[in-house]
């Protein structure tokens, strides 16, 4: 009489078919991303960049959403009539592609709008990417400043490649300052200490051996991958405010805000250190900002078209001006960054000004979209516009070009 197998031998056969289905999965993966440069950009978040002497990266023209030259739009237009510069902010990190400022601006106007727009760009590479894009002979330049990192990613971009060498300031003192800096911890260094808890990302990759042999190739990829389609436009923000509020209360840098006007956390002290005028290399960030606008300017003059400078606020700059000053968070991060970035805000728009540069400052339409129950931020310690933050800051620019 046969033998019956017992459970142990059960859950051994399967455990070992399940080894071995995971173990073909995997290959197949690799297979597919070796023949494949898009299911590689998808499966790999390493691989929505290349690297570039010059700015250092640009994005892959194989990541889902971007173009041929690799920016997040449907194609290459051969003219368009508007182009689009900045960092995340103008990319959309966190919402799709459609729900992004340049998508938004154009759908409004009906003017071809093409973005070359991209997470940790600042003024020197708009500077590079603006000569490349006045190929597609736009009438307007759109150059999205964000204060929230701009200064600072100026600064370090300056002073940490060699390509933009002689820009960096002469003056003795100056350099003085920013070398008695050097010995201490840098602005990303603080930053990172002070995010104590990862902000908006929906999961972390297991590490070791055989998780980065089989779990992390097969599971860890299939769910990153699927984490980005359902977030729409393959983007990681997770903006569930109960789950960013039980991180922040851990974190005594961040601020928990719940208002019927808004919802959403504050990060001050962190957002203070890329606005902190006392330090020389945010001075030195601004000088630079200013000076790579005006060869901007001096580029689209050029090529006879208009330059207009747009100031995107800090999240904690809109909420200084929706909520009650008694209701402001307590400490001084808050009140100090609020007051630096007022500062920093006139300083543009007053040097603008005196160049005869187009500038405007999308404060107030983000106040009155938050007023109106259209919350212009994620819900999260995420810095970001929301979907509703986009919408309102397109039909601004929109104002302003016809």
């Amino acid at each position: 009489m046969a033998r019956q197998p017992t459970a142990q031998t059960t859950v051994a056969f399967w455990s070992l078919i399940g080894f071995l289905v995971l173990v073909a999965l995997e290959l197949l993966l690799r297979l597919l991303s070796f023949a494949v440069p898009q299911v590689q950009a998808v499966l790999d978040p390493d691989g929505r960049t290349v690297p570039d002497s010059v700015l250092g990266w640009r994005p892959s023209p194989a990541f889902p959403g971007h173009d041929a030259w690799g920016f997040r739009n449907s194609e290459v237009p051969d003219v368009a009539d508007v182009l689009i510069l900045g960092d995340s902010q103008a990319y959309g990190r966190g919402v799709s592609r459609a729900a992004a400022l340049p998508a938004q601006f154009q759908r409004v106007t009906g003017l071809e709008t093409y973005s070359m727009a991209y997470g940790g760009y600042a003024a020197p590479h708009y500077r590079v990417l603006a000569e490349e894009g006045l190929e597609l002979m736009p009438s307007t330049i759109v150059l999205v400043l964000y204060l929230g990192n701009d200064l600072f990613d100026s600064f370090s971009i300056v002073y940490g490649n060699d390509y933009f060498a002689d820009l960096r300031s002469k003056d003795p003192d100056v350099r003085a300052r920013i070398d008695s800096l050097a010995g201490g911890s840098s602005i990303s260094e603080m930053s990172t200490k002070l995010a104590a808890a990862p902000a908006s990302v929906l999961f972390e990759r297991p590490s070791g051996p055989l998780h980065h042999l089989l779990l992390a190739g097969v599971y860890g990829r299939a769910r990153w991958a699927f984490a980005k389609w359902r977030e729409g436009g393959f983007e990681e923000v997770d903006n569930r405010f109960e789950r960013a509020a039980e991180r922040a209360y851990a974190n005594p840098h961040s601020v928990v805000v719940d208002s019927p006007a808004f919802k959403t956390i504050l990060t001050p002290a962190y957002r203070l250190l890329a606005l902190n005028l006392g330090d020389a290399r945010i001075e030195e960030g601004l000088r630079l900002t200013l000076l790579f606008i005006k060869e901007i300017d001096s580029l689209a003059t050029e090529a006879a078209a208009d330059l207009l400078v747009l100031a995107v606020p800090t999240k904690e700059y809109v909420v200084a001006r929706v909520l009650d000053r008694d209701l402001w968070p307590k400490g001084g991060a808050f009140g100090e960054l609020v007051d630096n970035e007022r500062k920093v805000l006139d300083y543009v728009a007053t040097d603008l000004r005196v160049n005869e540069i187009e500038f405007l400052d999308a404060t107030l339409v983000l106040v009155e979209s938050a007023l109106h129950d259209a919350q212009p931020y994620f819900t999260t310690e995420d810095g970001h516009l929301s979907e509703a933050g986009h919408l309102a800051v397109a039909e601004l620019v929109a104002t302003r070009i016809r």
